[in-house]
């Protein structure tokens, strides 16, 4: 059976690997458009070549009649990497990461078109920088990344700050807590 525009130009792409239900992706094609999002951090003001692949892909969805939504990760990106790198990148500050927003914007500009019922594109700080959520992340991800540290130091106050996930620690890690601010 063929499949819906998309899927048929995607899978002769290369763009797909393996899908769970094949069957049920093209049906819901077929059911008219669809809204897919993928999400993109903003540690950088452009992309990298690896980028390419999905944002092509989202270029894809929108030539058939799908509406592609690019997720900027302005308040993820305000976290660090919490994947337990021996060496996480730097935190970025409101104003570094709104020149990379405004630089990614400028790149997908050259791809999809936007506006009334075509692309859309948010920003999850939008509504993640209300709920102090990404703060809480910050202040976890600091103890955690400290506690994997042989010798590490964290302040008596940060520590009462982060009690919850300080048992996420590497046993064998010493964590010495001493007083002063944090």
């Amino acid at each position: 059976m063929p499949y819906a525009d998309f899927l048929a130009e995607a899978t002769e792409r290369g763009f797909v690997f393996q899908c769970t239900d094949t069957a049920a992706l093209d049906a819901a094609l077929r059911e008219g458009p669809m809204t897919a999002y993928i999400g993109f951090d903003c540690t950088a003001d452009s992309l990298h070549v690896g980028s390419l692949v999905q944002i092509m892909i989202l270029r894809l969805l929108q030539k058939h009649g799908h509406r592609p939504l690019v997720l900027l990760g302005g308040g993820t990106t305000r976290i660090g990497d919490p994947s337990g790198k021996d060496e996480s990148r730097r935190l970025l500050g409101d104003e570094d990461i709104a020149k990379n927003l405004a630089g990614i914007r400028a790149v997908f500009d050259k791809y999809l078109d936007f506006g009334d019922g075509k692309a859309m594109m948010a920003n999850n700080a939008d509504w993640l920088n209300g709920l102090n959520y990404v703060d809480f992340l910050r202040i976890a991800i600091d103890a955690i990344q400290a506690a994997r540290r042989p010798h590490s130091f964290l302040s008596v106050h940060k520590s009462g700050q982060v009690a919850i996930v300080q048992t996420r620690g590497n046993k064998d890690t010493h964590v010495i807590l001493r007083g002063g601010k944090a």
